[in-house]
């Protein structure tokens, strides 16, 4: 039975064979996470690789569809689950680098875009506030 050990492992390669390109080896790697994850009812960890396997088919193969189904997934995941702190903790890092010197202000621009649309899902309007102010504005915009 897969686990947690295995789970991270299958991340690890996700993140291996997607710096190679190989996008189908990345799907596989992180079914083989989520399986892992679904197994010991780590539904936090589950809706994050479901996440990123609609980010995957999404963005790197194009398929709407199929990622809008893995984003329903995780959805339905967390759906009556406490708040998600593992997402939100990434969001807080991804704000933190967009903000610090980006090479590609379309990657910016899509994780200012998803940061505000899951404070917004998760009403979690505070953490939104927190990162709109004015100086955290010019923090981003020197």
């Amino acid at each position: 039975m897969l686990g947690v050990a295995e789970s991270e492992r299958a991340l690890e390669m996700a993140d291996e064979t997607y710096a190679r390109f190989d996008v189908e080896a990345v799907v596989a790697h992180l079914s083989t996470a989520l399986r892992g994850y679904t197994a010991v009812d780590a539904k936090c960890s589950a809706a994050m690789v479901c996440v990123r396997l609609g980010d995957t088919l999404a963005n790197a193969m194009g398929n709407l569809t199929a990622s809008r189904a893995w984003f329903a997934r995780a959805r339905r995941l967390v759906e009556h689950e406490p708040p998600c702190l593992e997402g939100m903790a990434l969001l807080d890092e991804a704000m933190a680098l967009a903000c610090g010197p980006a090479d590609d202000p379309g990657t910016v621009a899509k994780s200012v875009c998803s940061f505000f649309t899951a404070c917004y899902f998760a009403t979690d309007f505070e953490r939104a506030a927190s990162w709109a102010g004015l100086r955290a504005w010019n923090q981003c915009n020197p």
